[in-house]
């Protein structure tokens, strides 16, 4: 690709360096701790060690002797502040409120009861640590079973039962005749573990109030700033022209910050009535325990094959473990409603039935993490695949093939409604598979087993749903629809250009690849800008709008390039020499536009190698390929990278990470120690072949890129996983497969077979 700055060359598609990453390699980022204030007050929650229990007695007095501490807020400070209450405009939903201190009752463990203010972070710290809290525990509801069960204890004491969504695809009698003339029906449950997305940078907020004013400014790490607003709006009844967010650097969100917390309203009020600047910074144990967590999940499902692969139905009932509350203001409800809309994915199917429910626990809430559901119904809907080509004797590239939707059925709408435009899914199949050697794989697996190594391939086909719209995100019914952006481009007098968008980067490199947009006025604000310059260049050069063209920081006649002006000249004029204008040409050079997407796919086969060491259980990735197309590509760079980090969060689920909760409600993996994040060490190199298939919807043709590697590559090392025992009695129905359940369940299998060696 082009990138060495050649003038008459488009800036999209070049891999430029991120204008970003200067300032972070050299230690000139500003994030949320960075920021100090006069008067500063430091905050601490004092939270609860119970998954649930009726709060007897929240007592201060030994708080408040600690030195450095000068105030403690409980529940009973803030009895005229509501809860946060996310809604979703459908009857199956039960809305509930999470309250910003808990009063009477916790419901996980991790919970915030009280909040600490104080001079010093340490002193706050130890002030929450002397609060005396009296409970009486009750009953914990730890698991999807235990919720589920007939006279189960609710997690919330208005609620019939545990259930907070409960979404029924329509009936369709055609499924029950597909199974019924299937050649092959495959049934399994999958089941998926619970995660923390582990930002680099902890949740952390600092605000301050304008007493003088009566504004509010905010600076949240948080991926959703204008959401993060309203929902301050709402709380404390406040105008939002009255409330400023900001997010400055943010190392890392993946979804968990996607979502407004109890800490970012409760900093804000403290700040207020006390009219001092407020700051809380959690540190890793408390992201752990305390965060948005996301993705335990469980699939029972049935698929319906006819004797040459092609799939003729699919059946699902979905379970989402949301923990204790509905995250603000997506709900429960994004999990189970995205899983039962897209789970067919990139096959194609006539009969679909499906049912997904959003189940309480006492476990923290979840939130969007990285992918939303489609990790988990790519690797139900991957593995389904591997268990009927198994059954019917084909291979696992010839099944896929059989079922992708080919490019002469775009546009294809499928059972759910959903309209997928052109993509190149068999395409990238077949790119994967050739670098792979597919071809040629079983002769080298057979080969390995003979010297006692068990090697496997395994792969993951997906679309990636991404430019959400209003349109798309109103299915939902949330009682806040996201989905529009809006830019606003302004050349100043100097002739530099500042640009402004709703979306919020927080390390994708968006301010790189949008000055790329821009740079070559394919963003509708900047074409609108562009048309505004020559507009007041026709006047300095006498000649029509119409007959000039923009390049190289010139503005010239087309077809007499020696007639020209400079850009800068033009922003000069227009700011500081009207005189050169005609009466009501001079003033501001800018524009603005809105842009609120239909929706596209992304798509990608990831293919992987792994070899098993059987005596320890260690999956080792020996070779991992990714054949992807999102479309025109802005920045190859970037995408590679957001590739290779998306990747590294798939194969950490599928292989490392997993938070586990005891029978009491306890996080048991609460530290680095203890919940496994894999490093550089565990993650292979990733090889990435590229297809274009330019979206029919946006300006550039580029389509979204950055939950790709998440969502296939849980699938395609389970996949392969699988791949390696196919010879043994071994399910690879759960994730992650740690080493000492596969260690035991290839020992057992040998145990069966009656074959120890």
């Amino acid at each position: 690709m082009p990138g060495d700055g050649s003038s008459g060359r488009s800036w999209v598609g070049r891999s430029v360096p991120r204008v970003e990453d200067a300032r972070h390699l050299t230690g000139r980022g500003m994030f949320v701790d960075d920021i100090e204030r006069p008067r500063m007050l430091y905050a601490a929650f004092a939270r609860s060690s119970f998954g649930a229990a009726c709060v007897e007695r929240v007592s201060v007095e030994d708080a408040l002797e600690v030195p450095g501490v000068e105030r403690v807020i409980t529940r009973s400070d803030l009895e005229d502040v509501p809860g946060l209450r996310p809604v979703l405009h459908r009857p199956e939903f039960v809305g509930v409120d999470m309250p910003l201190l808990s009063g009477e009752r916790v419901r996980h463990a991790g919970e915030p009861v009280a909040l600490v203010l104080a001079d010093s972070p340490h002193a706050a710290e130890d002030g929450a640590d002397a609060m005396a809290v009296e409970y009486e525990r009750q009953e914990t509801v730890v698991s999807l079973d235990a919720a589920l069960a007939e006279g189960a204890r609710t997690v919330h004491e208005d609620m019939q039962d545990n259930v907070m969504v409960d979404v029924r695809s329509s009936d369709d009698s055609g499924v029950d005749e597909a199974f019924e003339r299937a050649a092959v029906v495959v049934e399994a449950t999958f089941e998926t573990g619970r995660l923390a997305a582990v930002p680099m940078e902890g949740r952390g907020c600092l605000a301050e109030w304008d007493g003088r004013e009566d504004k509010l400014v905010l600076h949240t790490s948080t991926q959703v700033p204008h959401i993060v607003r309203t929902a301050l709006a709402e709380v404390l009844e406040i105008p939002q022209q009255r409330i400023r967010v900001v997010a400055p650097d943010v190392g890392g969100g993946f979804g968990q910050k996607c979502v407004v917390s109890r800490e970012e309203l409760l900093v804000a009020i403290a700040a207020q009535r006390l009219e001092r600047p407020v700051k809380w910074t959690e540190d890793r144990q408390e992201n752990l325990t305390a965060s948005f967590h996301g993705h335990e999940q469980r699939y029972e499902t049935s698929a319906a094959f006819d004797e040459e692969g092609k799939l003729l139905a699919l059946e699902a009932d979905i379970l989402c473990d949301v923990g204790a509350y509905s995250c603000y203001p997506f709900t429960c409800g994004v999990e189970p409603l995205m899983a039962a809309t897209e789970m067919p994915g990139p096959y194609r199917l006539e009969r679909y039935r499906s049912r997904a429910r959003a189940v309480a626990t006492n476990k923290v809430p979840m939130a969007p993490y990285r992918g939303v559901s489609r990790p988990q119904f790519t690797f139900a809907m991957e593995r389904l695949m591997q268990k009927a080509a198994k059954r019917l004797g084909m291979d696992a590239v010839e099944i896929r093939r059989r079922n992708l939707i080919s490019a002469d059925e775009f546009p294809y709408e499928s059972p759910t409604g959903v309209v997928y435009d052109p993509g190149s899914y068999i395409e990238s199949l077949e790119k994967c598979a050739g670098a792979l050697d597919f071809p040629a794989w079983k002769e080298r697996q057979e080969e390995a087993r003979r010297e006692g190594r068990l090697i496997g391939l395994g792969f993951s086909c997906f679309a990636e749903r991404t430019g959400y719209g209003t349109r798309a995100f109103a299915l939902r019914k949330m009682a806040i629809t996201p989905g529009l952006d809006n830019a606003h481009v302004r050349m100043d007098p100097s002739g530099n250009v500042a640009v402004a968008v709703g979306t919020c980067g927080h390390g994708q490199g968006h301010q790189t690849t949008l000055a790329q947009i821009v740079a070559d006025e394919l963003k509708k604000a900047a074409a609108l800008l562009a048309e505004r310059i020559k507009e007041v260049a026709s006047h300095l050069l006498e000649a029509a709008p119409g007959d000039l063209e923009i390049e190289d920081g010139r503005v010239s006649v087309s077809g007499s390039p020696e007639r020209y002006v400079g850009v800068p000249e033009v922003a000069r004029a227009a700011y500081l020499e009207a005189q050169r204008l005609p009466e009501g040409e001079a003033g501001s050079l800018e524009a603005s536009a809105g842009f609120d997407p239909p929706g596209t796919f992304s798509n990608a086969t990831h293919g992987v190698v792994v070899e098993i060491d059987p005596e320890t259980g260690n999956v080792r990735i020996e070779r991992y390929v990714v054949a992807e197309d999102c479309g025109v590509m802005i920045n190859p760079m970037i995408v590679e990278g957001q590739v290779r980090g998306g990747v590294a969060q798939g194969i950490a689920a599928a292989l490392y990470e997993q938070l586990i909760y005891d029978d009491e409600g306890q996080l048991v993996t609460s530290t680095l120690m203890d919940y496994l994040v894999p490093t550089a060490m565990e993650i292979p190199p990733v090889e990435i072949l590229h297809l274009e298939t330019p979206c029919e919807y946006t300006e550039t043709g580029a389509k979204g890129v950055g939950e790709g590697g998440t969502m296939g590559a849980p699938a395609a090392v389970a996949s392969a996983v699988a791949d390696a025992l196919s010879h043994l009695d071994v399910k690879i129905d759960r994730l992650p497969i740690t080493p000492d359940l596969l260690r035991a369940a290839i020992r057992d299998s040998r145990a069966r077979e009656g074959n120890l060696s």
